[in-house]
């Protein structure tokens, strides 16, 4: 999926609580009852419950957390064990303020709470807000935001929030100030994205210690001896692609194949990735024949077609069979018209899906194998 923030306000500082954002974004009296309850109770049982830790030590709290924005002073890292409940998951609220343009701000993260929950602790009304946005430097340029903004009598409050929903951390970032006429705090929030984890996606990623690449040539560049690739050509997409493998077997029939091939393509200026196919040994290498690329195994067969927008691998048609301890089949899988189509199931009646799945087999057998240069 692979990078946000809020700030010290006024009664704010040493508030800290669970309510919907609902409530955080439109009415305050529940949710600024329960808090404050909440407060209270963790002052009266162990006084102030914010405690100073560094950073790492914030960030072996939330995996995922973000950074101080470039040019901010003033630092300060905190962690709210009395807001967390570990038996139930749920981590401490880390808290990073810090003085960004002369305005002073709040930055929480939490872990293991529900989307809607209220980290920030702003008590406030909101007179605009939430309105949703989309934050272009976290979760891929996809992550969505909400953002609220509040007149205090004395200033303004800015506030927004955000949900990683593929690890389930719930970010904030809030500021005050007598005039935020013309800020922009999801501008602030994106600066805070961490730096995205390196997942590679094949060996060759691995060893390059990167995922996009500036011509074919580079990355091939990476390969080893006995690694091979192969360009060749797929339906949907305007040239040539490359597929790349960490081994290859003679398949006796002249050919250097695989059963095991990552397949790259150009998008946006860089050699990126676009898919891969596994087979289940060598009985079943690897095949294309310009519309699909074919894999599958004694149970299993797998083909795939280039997306609608050309720039990564779909599966076509998949099925699987399973077989109980009598021998019996049972057939399992989809399978598509177009690359623009839903998939539908494969036939329930075991007669036709068995049908089904040895006429692809077969068919698949007959397709060319795909033929990779080996790296000696």
């Amino acid at each position: 999926m692979r990078k946000n923030v809020t700030v010290r306000i006024l009664c704010a500082v040493m508030t800290a609580m669970l309510f919907m954002l609902a409530t955080a974004c439109g009415n305050k009296a529940a949710g600024e009852s329960s808090a404050a309850a909440k407060e209270e109770e963790a002052k009266k049982n162990m006084g102030n419950p914010w405690v100073d830790i560094t950073e790492a030590e914030a960030q072996e709290i939330i995996p995922r957390l973000f950074v101080a924005p470039e040019g901010s002073t003033s630092q300060v890292w905190m962690k709210c064990e009395a807001l967390g409940d570990t038996e139930k998951g749920i981590s401490p609220v880390v808290q990073l303020s810090f003085m960004l343009d002369g305005m002073d701000f709040t930055a929480r993260a939490q872990s293991g709470v529900d989307e809607n929950a209220d980290i920030a602790g702003n008590y406030v009304e909101w007179s605009d807000g939430p309105d949703e946005v989309t934050l272009s430097t976290w979760g891929g340029g996809n992550m969505t935001g909400k953002t609220c903004r509040a007149e205090t009598g004395t200033g303004y409050v800015d506030q927004i929030t955000w949900y990683d929903v593929e690890i389930g951390i719930l970010y904030s970032l809030s500021v005050a100030a007598e005039d935020l006429d013309g800020f922009d705090i999801q501008a602030v929030a994106e600066s805070m994205a961490p730096a995205e984890e390196f997942m590679p996606g094949s060996f060759v990623e691995e060893k390059a210690g990167k995922e996009s690449f500036e011509s074919y040539e580079e990355l091939i560049s990476y390969l080893e001896k006995d690694n091979g690739y192969t360009y060749f050509k797929l339906e949907g997409y305007d040239g040539e692609l490359l597929a790349v493998t960490e081994e290859t077997f003679d398949d006796l029939d002249g050919h250097r194949a695989s059963i095991d091939a990552t397949f790259y393509g150009e998008r946006d200026g860089q050699i990126r990735f676009v898919g891969n196919a596994f087979s289940d040994g060598t009985a079943y290498p690897i095949r294309c024949d310009g519309e699909l690329i074919y894999n599958a195994g004694n149970h299993e067969y797998n083909s795939q077609f280039m997306n609608t927008t050309g720039d990564a691998l779909i599966v076509k048609d998949y099925i699987h069979v399973d077989y109980d301890e009598s021998g019996t089949p049972t057939y399992s899988g989809f399978r598509r018209e177009t690359n623009a189509s839903d998939s539908v199931d494969i036939p329930s009646d075991k007669a036709e899906a068995e049908k089904l799945f040895g006429s692809l087999v077969d068919e698949m057998g007959k397709k060319p194998v795909m033929d990779f240069t080996v790296i000696e």
